[in-house]
Order: C-alpha cells, then structure tokens, then sequence
C-alpha cells in the first residue's frame, strides 16, 4: 500500500510541477490545469486525477479507523466526481466546486482523526497566503496572489499523504 501512495505522490508532483516549469507560474488550482491541454486532450487531467485517487485510495482507507472510514470513502468520492468534470470555468459546473471543497473538508477531518499534529501544516498554508496579501510586492514577488486554492489543495493532500505515512509505516 505504501507503494501505491508514493505513486500517487509522484504522480501529482510530475504533473503539477511540469505544468508550472512549462507555463512558468502556479495555476489557480489543480482543477484550471486542465485548461492548459489541448482541448482534444483534456481527458488526460480526467485520468490523471482518477489515477492520482485510485491509487492513495487503498492506503487512505486502511489508514483510518475502523469507524471512520466511510469518511475516507466520502473523500475519494468527491475526489472522483471533480475528476469527473474538470471544466471548472463553466458556470453550470457549481458541482464541481462544491465537491472539492467537500473533499477538502472531509480529508481534513480524516487527518485531525489519523493524527491530529499534521493540522498543523495548514500554519504554512496560512502564512503563504497571508504573506500574499500583506506584502504583495515583497519577497514572494506576486506569484502567490490569487493561487490560495492551489496551496489549500495542496496542503490538504500532503497533510491527508503525511497522515496516512505516519499511521501505515
């Protein structure tokens, strides 16, 4: 199991880190880096985020306690359903939105149960995004300003990975 969650690391960071060498910035989300395929081959984001979920799925629900885990099957859930419909700029895709937010919420709670401590890296997440709005010119330049749900998704996946690592190993 362990070694399906650093695929789904090493799949997330490939995609999202080649996507930021290539088009120089940070997207507004995970969800808008669909837009940056061609539109003939926009199913490959559908795939990719399925695969990113199938694969930390096992580990997540084994992680969680037996009571518990119908929450880490909600998680992987929401997750499927936003890799379900990826145009997230379209105006009748509110369900989009509203399922990764649930799907934010729901593995956050699944990290307070598995260890609690890992909350505590939304800290980091919030001087980013604090920093981004109190000096917008200073040492982080502007590449923060307006990419805040990127670093929230992206801290809700390393907190929900680096709970998952420290209750399986």
């Amino acid at each position: 199991m362990i070694y399906s969650l650093l695929i789904s690391c090493l799949l997330v960071i490939l995609y999202v880190g080649v996507t930021i060498w290539r088009h120089k910035q940070l997207p507004e989300s995970i969800s808008s880096l669909v837009y940056n395929l061609p539109k003939p081959w926009q199913w490959v984001w559908i795939v990719w985020m399925w695969a990113v979920t199938f694969t930390m799925a096992p580990a997540f629900i084994e992680a969680m306690p037996d009571n518990f885990r119908f929450l880490a099957f909600l998680t992987i859930a929401c997750l499927l359903f936003v890799g379900a419909m990826p145009l997230v700029k379209n105006e009748r895709n509110t369900l989009h939105n509203i399922l990764g937010i649930a799907a934010g919420v729901f593995s956050q709670v699944c990290v307070a149960i598995m260890y609690l401590d890992w909350i505590a890296f939304w800290g980091f997440f919030l001087f980013l995004a604090g920093s981004s709005y109190i000096q917008p010119e200073g040492w982080m330049g502007r590449t923060v300003d307006g990419k805040n749900v990127l670093l929230s998704e992206l801290c809700c996946f390393i907190t929900v990975i680096g709970a998952i690592l420290i209750i399986l190993l």
